[in-house]
């Protein structure tokens, strides 16, 4: 279990704090607050949606089939992929891997659209918001943003990125990036092909490189002895 996770963008230093029970209990009263507010804007309940996904056949009985046999297929590849001793191979199954989490997430995209914009779904990012707020820090201890507004506004800054995902890494899974358990992050670790925050690094290792050089050379030919010729005998008359 981690209480801190530090982070680092363009040589800034920031980091996310584990919330206290104090900020914990203020977040789930903004997660109530704005759950009432959604509900008297007209927003759907959970369940309101997922009557009208079934009712607009919008993810069927053959879809939840299909999904679980998707599900079934990534994890008999992650332990195909443990088991392989090839990098070749391995990088093999990552793609197969990649392109079947890929496929379960297209299929889930249109019963997701909806889901999206519950009432719930708008309760957990505003508490979600509150979290990020009140937890990252820059090095000197100022907080990184100054209100949800500041929050919103600056989205799509790494830092408001870096911030959101581990925030929900410390609220949701004691701090541990939720990729750590995935077989083909820990192949990725293994042989270091991603960094200490689990993102692709810049270039391959050495090592790697040279098992992956060392696989795509043909193997030498094995030389088969000769068997000496018979003499040729000539019949005595």
């Amino acid at each position: 279990m981690r209480d801190r996770i530090e982070f680092v963008v363009d040589g800034k230093k920031y980091h996310v704090l584990k919330p206290t029970q104090e900020q914990t209990a203020q977040a789930e009263f903004v997660y109530k607050t704005k759950y009432s507010e959604a509900l008297r804007y007209g927003a759907l309940t959970h369940h309101e949606a997922q009557r009208i996904i079934e009712e607009r056949n919008l993810f069927n009985e053959d879809d939840a089939k299909k999904s679980a046999k998707l599900l079934l297929k990534a994890t008999e590849l992650g332990s195909k992929l443990g088991e392989t001793t090839s990098v070749t191979e391995g990088l093999e199954v990552l793609t197969e891997i990649d392109a079947t989490r890929k496929e379960i997430l297209m299929l889930n995209r249109k019963r997701n659209a909806i889901l999206d914009n519950t009432a719930e779904a708008y309760a957990d990012e505003q508490r979600l918001h509150y979290y990020i707020v009140s937890t990252t820090f820059q090095e000197n201890g100022e907080r990184a943003f100054a209100s949800t507004e500041d929050l919103i506004s600056r989205s799509d800054d790494e830092v408001a990125v870096k911030a959101t995902r581990y925030v929900i890494y410390m609220v949701a899974n004691d701090g541990e990036d939720f990729r750590v358990d995935w077989p083909d992050y820990q192949w990725r670790v293994k042989h270091g092909l991603v960094d200490s925050e689990m993102e692709p690094v810049s270039e391959l290792p050495e090592e790697f490189v040279k098992q992956l050089e060392a696989e795509k050379k043909p193997a030498p030919k094995k030389k088969t002895a000769r068997r000496p010729r018979k003499k040729k005998t000539t019949k005595e008359s």
